[in-house]
């Protein structure tokens, strides 16, 4: 959401709609609405408002999507205690992003983060970061590691550790060199439930991580299927995996049709968690690909439903709102979902 005009007057005293509304009500509207809006606009409205924005403490912070203008005032507004969600990036054209931020802002206030995400970050900002911020409430983690030194591997693979064993972690996307899938210690009684593995990672660990998430319901695998297999050999001797699935997806099938099939037997305990895959080669025509493949896209369709739903609910407010503030403000101020 985006409110396009910022500019306002005193607002006027008599009891109105925004006014006999409960904090509580406030708050999960601003749950809809991106913190650039709600610092930059909303809390400028007038002191009523602003002492909403200071106590709403579920702010998501994208720093990715805030502008470049805006992002040292940003860093100066928000209160690291109110954000339960962080994503930083320092990929162009959000180059030193990280640097600025971390100097902006006292990270070890982030105490509430259920979410973070690093979009591109080097080894050594990935350190500073996390040893100075509290992480036991950490939900979601994604980092993507573009630059590293081999001489700080194992200390990242120690942090990393450290994340995988929170027992509030559901769900991990890890884009991380080969190198540290060697020196990453599996806890052995691991809560996620939703993993993505970018990049290579070798089989037997793999099977060790499976084996460690007995809560493990969704495997992403963004890497080379023939790379992953490659060297072991498929039989009946070996164990099936992935017996805990309800989804299992492979982004690059880069094998054979025969391989394929014979992976699918001996490896693949139930082939119908299998929902979205590059097709291999050939472009066989699996049986088992039909009905898992519709529920799967039933399911996002059943969620794009329940999001209209709440966007709908959301939007017969606002207009209501925009009636209520035409009567405090003598111009016309509209806030319009984006």
């Amino acid at each position: 959401m985006s409110i396009l005009n910022n500019s306002y007057e005193p607002m006027v005293q008599h009891s109105g709609l925004i006014e006999r509304l409960p904090t509580e009500i406030l708050h999960q509207i601003f749950d809809y609405i991106d913190a650039e809006t709600i610092l930059l606009s909303i809390r400028r409205v007038c002191r009523q408002w602003m002492a909403w924005t200071n106590t709403y403490n579920r702010y998501g912070l994208n720093l990715n999507s805030i502008s470049k203008q805006n992002f040292p005032l940003i860093c100066r507004l928000i209160q690291p205690e109110n954000v339960i969600s962080l994503t930083l990036a320092d990929n162009n054209p959000h180059a030193d992003q990280t640097d600025l931020f971390l100097s902006l802002v006292d990270t070890q206030r982030f105490t509430r983060l259920r979410s973070l995400i690093f979009l591109g970050i080097d080894d050594i900002k990935f350190h500073a970061f996390t040893n100075s911020t509290k992480l036991a409430s950490l939900q979601t983690f994604a980092i993507k590691i573009l630059k590293y030194d081999r001489r700080r591997s194992k200390t990242s693979t120690k942090i990393l550790t450290r994340i995988c064993s929170q027992v509030n972690i559901r769900k991990l996307d890890l884009n991380v060199p080969n190198v540290y899938w060697k020196n990453l210690n599996w806890p052995t009684h691991c809560s996620i439930k939703e993993l993505k593995v970018h990049q290579s990672i070798f089989f037997n660990y793999l099977c060790q991580i499976l084996q460690y998430s007995s809560q493990l319901e969704t495997l992403i695998l963004s890497i080379s299927l023939y790379y992953l297999i490659s060297g072991v050999v498929l039989n009946s001797t070996l164990t099936p995996l992935f017996r805990q699935l309800t989804s299992l997806t492979f982004e690059f099938c880069d094998i054979d049709m025969n391989r394929w099939f014979v992976f699918i037997e001996h490896v693949v305990h139930d082939p119908t968690v299998i929902r979205l895959f590059t097709t291999p080669i050939d472009q066989p025509n699996y049986e088992h690909e039909k009905d898992p493949q519709k529920t799967y896209l039933s399911n996002i369709v059943e969620k794009e439903r329940s999001y209209m739903l709440i966007m709908d609910t959301v939007s017969t407010f606002i207009l209501a709102l925009n009636e209520e503030l035409a009567n405090y403000f003598k111009q016309d101020v509209r806030i319009i979902l984006t």
